[in-house]
């Protein structure tokens, strides 16, 4: 079920929004990142994802959005961890507070993107390459964090030696 958008303005001026982000790997072991066309982090590389509706479970939300976002498809994903994202919202006061379930997903071949309009771009790249990119702050600590945490299930996403 999606709010309205009225009420949903609503919303995020008095809550944290649940939400998903996507750490979206292709067969090659690359990782998909978003150019965002919305706040909050407009204009920044990001991961695929947004928020979950009333009565979707976290996992169908991932998967969803996958698929609304980029137009991609999973064979697997895997939950690794929550954590809070709470970030300014350009020119304006007030702050964009989400709580976000960060999933490892693995993209069925063949990779062929097809955004929506959350993102006006998107790369894949190696982790290792990636973060050598400025990337936002928040995006950069993700990474580190994943490259501490291969996810358990998948067939070494994370190459250890980078």
């Amino acid at each position: 079920m999606r709010i309205p958008d009225e009420i949903y303005q609503t919303v995020l001026r008095s809550m944290p929004i649940a939400c998903v982000d996507l750490i979206v790997f292709n067969p090659a072991q690359e990782i998909l990142l978003v150019r965002r066309t919305n706040e909050p982090a407009r204009g920044q590389w990001w991961f695929p994802g947004g928020r979950i509706y009333f009565g979707e479970p976290r996992e169908a939300a991932a998967r969803r959005q996958l698929s609304k976002e980029c137009g991609l498809e999973t064979s697997h994903l895997e939950e690794l961890w929550t954590i809070d994202v709470i970030l300014p919202i350009e020119r304006t006061s007030r702050v964009s507070h989400g709580i976000t379930t960060v999933y490892a997903v693995l993209a069925k071949a063949p990779s062929e993107v097809m955004l929506d309009d959350q993102a006006s771009a998107f790369a894949w790249r190696s982790l290792a390459d990636w973060q050598k990119k400025s990337l936002h702050p928040l995006v950069q600590k993700i990474l580190v964090d994943l490259k501490q945490r291969t996810p358990t299930t998948f067939s070494s996403p994370v190459p250890k030696n980078e």
